[in-house]
C-alpha cells in the first residue's frame, strides 16, 4: 500500500477516526491491528518475521527478569536471533560477494553462493527497535510487561547515539577516541541504510565531515557579517550534504563517479545545466514548479524564524482560519508534486 496510493487515502482518515472514536485502552489494538494490515498489505507472508521478532524479544525480556543471573544469556538469544534474520536478509549477499571478491584478489578459488531473496519491507527499523526494547530491559530501564511498542517512536540517530555510540564510550575517551566512534558510527548508519558500499561511503563521508567540524575552531562572527557568514554556511552545508547523497542515491561506485563527472562537466558549462535544471523543475507542470519555488521560500522563511523563536510553535499560535487553510495548501501542493504516470514509493521501505 503506497503512501500516495487511493487506498491509504481512505484506510488512513478511516483508522485515525477510529482511533479517536475509541475507549483510551483500546486505541493501542486498533493500531497493532492497523499496523499488522498495512504490512500484510505487501506480501501477507512476511508478516511471521514481525511476529517472530515480537515473540523471541518479549520472551526473552521476561527471561531477564524473572532469570536475573541469566540477563546477559537472553540478551544474546535476543541480538543472535534478530540480528542473524537481518543478516541473512539483507546482507548475506553483500557479504558474500565481497568475500568472493577479496579471495579473487588473492588468486583463492572461492566463490560465495549468491540467493534469491527478497527484501522484506521495514526489517532493518523493526529489528532494531525490537533489540532497544531488550537492551532497555536487560539495562533495568523498563519492565517486560510494560508496552512493548513503546520503543517504536525512536529515530534513527537517538538509536546509533543510545545504543551504539555512547555504550562504546561516546565522548568521554579524549578527542581521538571519540573522533573514531563518530566515524564508526556513522559508517554502521550506512550500511544500516543498505548492503552495498556506496552507503557505507555515504555514511562514512557524513562521520568525516562531522568529525572535522568537530576539530576546527569556531571563530564568532560580528553581527554585521553574521548574515552573511550563516549564508555562507548554509551553502557549505548544502554543497557537502549533496556531495555525500550522490553516493546513496548510486547503484554502484562505478555510478558514483558517471554522476559525479558529469556534475562536473555541468558546472563547466552553466547555461546547459540551467537550462536542464529549468526543463526539471517544470516536468510537473507550471503548478508543481510555482509550488516548489514557493515551498522553497516558505522553508527558508521558517528557518530564519526558527532563530528567533520556534516556529513550530509560532505556526501553532496561528488562528485556525489561517492555520488549516495553510495546512490545506500544502497538502494540496504535495500531491501536485506526485509524478503523473509514476508511482513514488516511500524511500524507506526498502530499509
Amino acid at each position: 500500500m503506497l503512501l500516495n496510493s487511493l487506498r491509504f487515502l481512505v484506510f488512513f482518515p478511516l483508522v485515525f477516526l477510529l482511533y479517536w472514536a475509541l475507549p483510551h485502552k483500546a486505541r493501542k489494538y486498533l493500531l497493532l491491528a492497523a499496523s499488522y494490515y498495512f504490512y500484510m498489505c505487501w506480501k501477507p507472508e512476511f508478516i511471521v518475521l514481525i511476529l517472530y521478532s515480537t515473540a523471541v524479544d518479549y520472551l526473552c525480556a521476561l527471561g531477564m527478569e524473572r532469570r536475573a543471573e541469566h540477563k546477559k544469556l537472553f540478551l544474546a538469544v535476543s541480538l543472535t536471533m534478530n540480528l542473524g534474520l537481518l543478516f541473512f536478509f539483507k546482507y548475506f549477499n553483500f557479504f558474500g560477494a565481497t568475500l568472493t571478491a577479496l579471495c579473487c584478489a588473492v588468486s583463492i578459488p572461492f566463490s560465495a553462493p549468491v540467493l534469491s531473496i527478497i527484501l522484506p519491507v521495514g526489517i532493518s527499523f523493526y529489528t532494531f527497535q525490537t533489540l532497544s526494547y531488550t537492551i532497555d530491559v536487560h539495562r533495568g530501564r523498563m519492565k517486560a510487561e510494560r508496552d512493548f511498542w513503546r520503543r517504536w517512536h525512536i529515530s534513527l540517530t537517538g538509536w546509533f547515539r543510545e545504543y551504539v555510540y555512547i555504550p562504546l564510550g561516546g565522548n568521554r575517551r579524549g578527542r581521538g577516541r571519540t573522533a573514531l566512534l563518530k566515524l564508526v558510527t556513522f559508517l554502521l548508519s550506512g550500511l544500516w541504510h543498505g548492503a552495498g558500499w556506496t552507503f557505507v561511503v555515504w555514511g562514512g563521508i557524513n562521520g568525516c565531515y562531522l568529525v572535522l567540524e568537530s576539530l576546527l575552531p569556531h571563530n564568532g562572527a560580528d553581527k554585521a557579517r553574521a548574515w552573511a557568514v550563516e549564508a555562507l554556511r548554509m551553502l557549505k552545508t548544502f554543497a557537502l550534504a549533496c556531495f555525500a547523497w550522490v553516493f546513496f542515491c548510486a547503484d554502484t561506485m562505478a555510478d558514483t563517479v558517471t554522476l559525479l563527472r558529469a556534475a562536473v562537466t555541468g558546472l563547466a558549462q552553466p547555461r546547459a545545466y540551467l537550462r536542464d535544471a529549468y526543463y526539471l523543475l517544470l516536468s510537473n507542470g507550471e503548478w508543481a514548479a510555482l509550488f516548489t519555488v514557493f515551498s522553497v521560500a516558505v522553508l527558508l522563511g521558517v528557518d530564519a524564524l526558527d532563530e528567533k523563536t520556534d516556529a513550530m510553535e509560532a505556526v501553532g499560535r496561528l488562528r485556525p482560519i489561517v492555520r488549516y487553510p495553510l495546512y490545506a495548501v500544502f497538502l494540496v501542493g504535495m500531491v501536485l508534486l506526485i509524478p503523473k504516470h509514476a508511482s513514488a514509493p516511500f524511500i524507506y521501505f526498502q530499509f
